[in-house]
């Protein structure tokens, strides 16, 4: 019959020069136990050589500053740092007002930013400081916690220890007395900026624990332990860093503030759990850490929310496209836009948020339009008119002018004279800065009582500034051509968020715009980082206090003025849908939800689309049959290509696709669709043809058959193929539900007939499919490295199988 001279005809070619056989390398097995006691074995060796190697991946500035290149580097980083600076100073006073902080701590802000990205980071170009989006998402916080608290815009200040209080008289009490109220012990504008610390300090936790639970460091020894008290707060994943006390208590006698805490690994209530500290110094062997139940409020803190960052929730970084996040920053534009004109119109109307907080704004805008401050609105407008063309010059003639024009600060500086001079307060009683203190305040830590309301947002605010940064420092570093590493920037950033915390700082993260001018005027490493924070100190110390009659206004409209390259994403929208219409909708739908619900929905329904649209891509993927190119042994989509040769009676088949459960009946359906043969349909068919032969038996007009005989006889009826080969190179695994399928499809064609071949497995599709029981026969006349030698396979059997059957009629 044949089915034996097929048989047969295999066996001729299995042994034909042209077939390929390898040898696979055998693996020495190693046992669970084996590889655990490896993998310690590795982790918690140390030796000297370990030590400094371990310092100097913490603290990257030890590795490259000593070669430094003087000569050559120094006045290209000294000229960006002060450019840097002179732009900076003029943002970091706006963008506190969008983080609903005072100026001062904006100023704050970017000086630590820049110190500890010194020290810790691995690119040399980019700036790490304030970046609009996050100072809004920030102050859509602060502006909640304040309404939660009782606080409103008109807050008053008697008999409370105000920020301006607590610098001046240089006091050492902390605002959050344990016997007092919120409302009693701190303004609001002290209470803004605990809030504001605190997100800071969780998005920092969030992004430091995103590559490894483990701060870093040597780990403790068998004697030495952190004794927890039995609270909810100790599986919270914290232990105390220190810093300052040797006798390692949270609660420093005659202190105005607990020390600083780091996450770390996994600690349990009443549990001992090894750690590692920052810098990789270990406790003295034997030493006890002990936490004083009666200092912290430990009942207050959720769980599930803080182990969120521990648990390792730095996935959702993956799903950050740049389409995701370009939509993003677009529709968080709007909402700063829309913040930022209240200051422009000199209106006082409260702060939407929540959802929809776009549109209730401009209600209230246009409510209350007819109170508008005609000088505020005055001052706007001429500062629109000089800043938008000055920023289009710069662009434009950036390749020509060997720095900016810092026009923002020039603007400034002429606004606040004109404000002082023309006594614009007292008589048109427009809003003012206020005043801006010298100096520094008194380190506090954040408010732990705040963190089960704002975990969640923090999470939001750390995956946005650890995607931007990694993004920005790879993309600088392809370009200049010297690497980052990804992990380190993870440390950088968090570490740039959780130490200024308690400097009374707000969240950061690299700022594109300041980082491109920081590269064009001739930086070469974080040393112009160095320049840039000693100019905002002498701000800080000297400065500040002369920019107390700048008005509100003019930082509303550099905020604005800012938005431009934001805003101007939507020219590319033709662009992008030619080059990918997917994108282009995660883009649109990412930067509508982002700007008409709420920042932070808008950037989970981003993430929660773009994942949508993976799953459909992988759920419904590109198939297509495939055709050899004359005199090649190339073969590629008959709908793509013209003029590709189709092997008579052989159908080639490619998945672009794992095959796995969730689309496994795609598979299936579009295997049969595209290579004409649908056995199921032959099935279906046979059997109302059997019926029928049945009635003619019982009429003794025609003769029994088997069911595999009738099938094999009506595919021969309606389809010439003989084979299908399944082109697997885009088929990176398949799973157990795909591997039956695959068995499925296989016997669904034996029985008519038709063989299934498939060519280009990779290793991890044919040891799946070794470990499935999938090949009843031989492999090699199954399975084949390259679709051309399929073909040549199929061919050959076919025409051993035509000459077997003519000698066979002879």
């Amino acid at each position: 019959m044949e089915t034996e001279s097929n048989e047969d005809a295999k066996a001729v070619y299995r042994c034909s020069p042209g077939t390929i056989f390898l040898e696979e390398k055998v693996k020495k097995p190693m046992s669970l136990r084996s590889r655990l006691a490896e993998k310690v074995r590795k982790t918690c060796s140390c030796s000297p050589g370990k030590a400094k190697e371990l310092l100097f991946s913490f603290f990257p500035v030890l590795e490259w500053l000593p070669s430094y290149k003087l000569k050559e580097y120094l006045l290209g980083d000294m000229m960006s740092g002060l450019i840097v600076a002179i732009l900076l100073v003029p943002q970091s006073i706006a963008y506190s007002l969008l983080a609903g902080q005072e100026p001062i701590f904006g100023l704050y802000t970017s000086f630590f930013a820049c110190i500890i990205y010194f020290f810790m980071g691995t690119s040399r170009h980019i700036h790490v400081g304030i970046f609009g989006v996050l100072c809004l998402m920030v102050g859509e916080v602060v502006d909640r916690e304040l309404q939660v608290a009782g606080y409103d815009s008109l807050d008053s200040h008697k008999g409370q220890i105000t920020v301006l209080d607590a610098l001046n008289e240089n006091t050492t009490h902390s605002p959050f007395d344990q016997n007092q109220t919120v409302a009693m012990t701190c303004d609001r504008s002290c209470f803004a900026i605990t809030v504001g610390a605190t997100v800071t300090f969780m998005a920092g936790v969030y992004q430091a624990s995103v590559s490894t639970r483990l701060i870093g460091g040597a780990p403790l020894n068998a004697p030495n332990s952190l004794r927890t008290p039995r609270c909810r707060f100790c599986p919270a994943q914290f232990t105390a860093a220190i810093f300052f006390s040797s006798k390692f208590a949270l609660k420093v006698p005659g202190a105005a503030f607990l020390l600083p805490l780091v996450p770390s690994g996994v600690l349990l209530p009443e549990a001992t759990a090894s750690t590692r500290l920052i810098g990789g110094a270990p406790l003295a062997k034997g030493h006890i850490l002990e936490y004083n139940p009666s200092v912290l409020t430990c009942n207050t803190i959720s769980d599930h929310k803080l182990a969120m960052g521990f648990l390792q929730f730095g996935f959702v970084s993956v799903y950050l496209s740049d389409s995701l996040l370009s939509g993003f920053a677009t529709g968080a534009s709007f909402t700063i836009l829309t913040s930022q004109v209240k200051y422009l119109l000199g209106l006082s109307i409260p702060r939407a948020n929540g959802i929809g907080s776009l549109i209730y704004t401009w209600i209230y805008i246009f409510q209350n339009i007819h109170l508008t401050n005609i000088c505020d609105l005055v001052t706007s407008i001429l500062c629109l008119l000089v800043l938008i063309p000055a920023k289009e010059l710069n662009e434009y003639y950036k390749s020509k002018l060997k720095a900016p024009i810092p026009i923002e600060l020039l603007v400034v500086v002429v606004a606040t004279l004109a404000s002082h001079f023309g006594h614009l307060k007292e008589n048109y009683d427009s809003s003012i800065a206020g005043t801006i203190p010298t100096g520094f305040l008194m380190p506090k830590s954040p408010d732990w009582s705040l963190i089960p309301s704002i975990a969640l947002p923090a999470l939001s605010i750390a995956i946005i500034g650890f995607a931007i940064t990694v993004s920005l420092s790879e993309m600088f570093a392809k370009k200049h051509g010297y690497e980052v590493k990804a992990n380190q920037e993870m440390y950088a950033i968090g570490f740039c968020n959780i130490i200024p915390a308690f400097f009374h700082c707000f969240t950061t993260s690299a700022a594109l715009a300041k980082t491109l001018v920081k590269e064009s005027t001739g930086c070469k490493t974080q040393v112009s980082g160095i320049m840039t924070s000693l100019v905002l100190l002498l701000v800080l110390l000297v400065i500040a206090p002369l920019f107390f009659s700048l008005q509100k206004c003019v930082l509303g409209v550099i905020t604005i003025v800012n938005l431009r390259g934001a805003l101007r994403k939507f020219l590319d929208l033709p662009k992008m849908w030619k080059v990918n219409k997917v994108d282009t909708t995660i883009w649109l739908v990412t930067m509508f939800s982002s700007a008409l619900i709420s920042t932070e929905l808008g950037l989970l329904i981003g993430i929660a689309f773009s994942m949508l649209c993976i799953i459909v891509r992988s759920q419904m993927p590109v198939s297509t049959l495939l055709g050899r190119v004359d005199n090649t042994e190339v073969y590629e989509s008959i709908n793509v290509y013209k003029n590709l040769n189709i092997p008579q009676g052989i159908k080639i088949f490619r998945f672009e696709a794992p095959i796995y459960y969730v689309n496994k009946q795609h598979f299936k359906m579009t295997l049969y669709r595209y290579s004409g043969v649908d056995p199921t349909s032959l099935a279906a068919a046979e059997r109302k043809k059997a019926k029928i032969e049945k009635l003619r038996r019982q009429d003794g007009s025609m003769e029994i058959k088997t069911r595999e005989e009738t099938a094999h006889c009506l595919y021969k009826e309606q389809q010439p193929v003989h084979t299908l080969i399944i082109d697997c190179g885009s088929i990176q695994f398949i799973d157990s539900a795909g591997m039956n399928t695959l068995k499925e499809v296989l016997k669904d064609y034996n029985d008519i007939g038709v063989q299934l071949l498939l060519a280009q497995c990779n290793v991890t599709v044919k040891n799946s499919l070794r470990n499935g029981d999938f090949f009843k026969r031989e492999e090699s006349t199954v399975m084949f490295h390259s679709v051309h030698q399929a073909v040549q396979f199929a061919l050959n059997v076919q025409e051993q199988s035509d000459a077997y059957l003519n000698g066979s009629a002879v």
